[in-house]
Formats: C-alpha cells, structure tokens, sequence
C-alpha cells in the first residue's frame, strides 16, 4: 500500500527567451520532474532535450546509458510526462527545443510550466 506524501508539487515556471533554444536554469529542489506542460506557440520542430547539472553552473546534456541523447517528442499546447526513472537523480535542469545538434530558436519568448513531486 502507497503512503501519500503531504509534501505538495510543486509547479515551476520555465522560460526559453526569444531567439534562443535553451530555457533558463531551472533548481528541482531535490523534487523529481514529473510533467512539463509545453506552450501553444511552440515553434520548429516538436522535440525537446535537456540539460542537467549539479552545481547549477556547469551543464551537461543529457544522454541514456547507452550513449542516445534523450529527447522526447512534444505537441504544442499539452502536457508531457516525465519519466521520473531518470529524472528523480536530476538537481539542475534545461529544456531545449530540438536536439543537441539540431536546437530550434523561439521566435518569441515561450512560458513553459514544470510539475516537481517531493
């Protein structure tokens, strides 16, 4: 039997500037991402990767494994889930629009909205 946590989600804006693909750095505050609710203005290509980081500074991009960048398809205006296998371990986070080698710039600014389980 599941035993509820009486720690709330929390609910983080994320921001990706006009003209750039990668958002701002985001602190999980040791939550583990869970959904990633995309804007309707979503431009280019419907693929988002991240990067991750543990001091908040450095940042690495993201890759399984396996050596494959992880990278998820997106509709514009849903909500994406997170798969909290990996994203549990994740203190520092990036989201980019498009690939490591294949970013997509924003043609406007886009609010993205971040969902972190305690």
């Amino acid at each position: 039997m599941a035993i509820a946590s009486s720690a709330p989600i929390r609910v983080i804006p994320v921001t990706i500037r006009k003209g750039e693909s990668l958002s701002e750095p985001i602190d999980t505050g040791n939550g583990a991402p869970t959904m990633l609710y995309m804007s309707p203005g979503w431009n280019g290509q419907d693929v988002i990767s991240f990067q991750v980081s543990a001091d908040g500074s450095k940042f690495s991009d993201l890759f399984t494994a396996h050596g494959i960048e992880l990278a998820s398809e997106v509709v514009r205006g849903t909500a994406v889930i997170i798969d909290t296998h990996f994203s549990s371990s994740i203190l520092w986070l990036k989201v980019r629009a498009g690939t490591r080698g294949k970013p997509i710039p924003q043609d406007e600014e886009r609010m993205l909205y971040l969902t972190v389980a305690p």
